[in-house]
């Protein structure tokens, strides 16, 4: 997870620090309820491992190697009028 946590950091920094003189706030936190609710890939000729789900990632072992399935964010947006938060799911491609 470190890794993984290491390569997005510049991304949510970014998102989070770029309208600030604008009076908008962004906040990025992982959403571990979301999180499980994903579904892992399964069924005939799929010889993957269960699912997991740590701090709101979603991994899978596949062939001895343990896959990023999805990252699951909760995002709330403040600005001098109100906020709002809302809940993604990114998956690589």
């Amino acid at each position: 997870m470190g890794e993984l946590k290491r390569v997005l950091a510049p991304q949510l920094d970014t998102l989070e620090t770029a309208r600030l003189r604008d009076g908008v706030v962004v906040n990025v936190t992982s959403d571990e309820s979301l999180a499980a609710s994903v579904a892992c890939p399964s069924g005939d000729g799929r010889a993957f491992g269960d699912c997991e789900r740590i701090d709101g990632v979603v991994v899978q072992e596949r062939d001895g190697e343990t896959v990023v399935v999805a990252v699951a964010f909760r995002v709330r947006v403040s600005t001098p009028d109100g906020s709002t938060a809302f809940g993604r799911v990114a998956r690589p491609r």
